[in-house]
């Protein structure tokens, strides 16, 4: 018995550990999107879709720094 709540434990633990990193990986927010999104499309379309995806990440990048700036 007390062995069946020692693997109950583990699983448990080893289940929020693993999903805590899942979590990271999809809050990493518009890159990791744009990542994913981009290795779905044709081979000769990847490299331009990740080229507007950097300038989208860059454009936002730049509007939370100057957002930070105001709040100061």
């Amino acid at each position: 018995m007390m062995s069946n709540y020692f693997v109950y434990s583990f699983i448990v633990i080893t289940g929020v550990l693993l999903g805590g990193c899942a979590g990271q990986d999809w809050s990493r927010g518009l890159q990791s999107k744009g990542t994913y999104d981009c290795l779905s499309r044709p081979t000769h379309e990847q490299q331009a879709c990740a080229k507007d995806n950097r300038d989208k990440f860059d454009q936002y990048r730049a509007q939370k720094a100057a957002e930070r700036e105001r709040s100061k």
